[in-house]
C-alpha cells in the first residue's frame, strides 16, 4: 500500500510542476536554485553553471 502512495505522490508532484499556473514561477525558481539573476542568465554570465548542475 505504501508503494502506491509514493507513486501517487510523485505523480501529483509532476502534474503540479507542469501545470500552467506555475509557469510564471519558473524564472524565480531557477534563479533561487542557481543563485543567479535572470538578467545574468540572459546576458550569458554563467558563473554558477557548475553549481546549478
Amino acid at each position: 500500500m505504501t508503494d502506491i502512495s509514493i507513486i501517487l505522490a510523485f505523480g501529483a508532484g509532476v502534474l503540479t510542476f507542469i501545470s500552467p499556473c506555475v509557469f510564471p514561477l519558473y524564472p524565480a525558481f531557477l534563479s533561487y536554485i542557481t543563485g543567479m539573476s535572470v538578467a545574468e542568465i540572459q546576458t550569458g554570465e554563467l558563473k554558477g553553471q557548475r553549481k546549478a548542475i
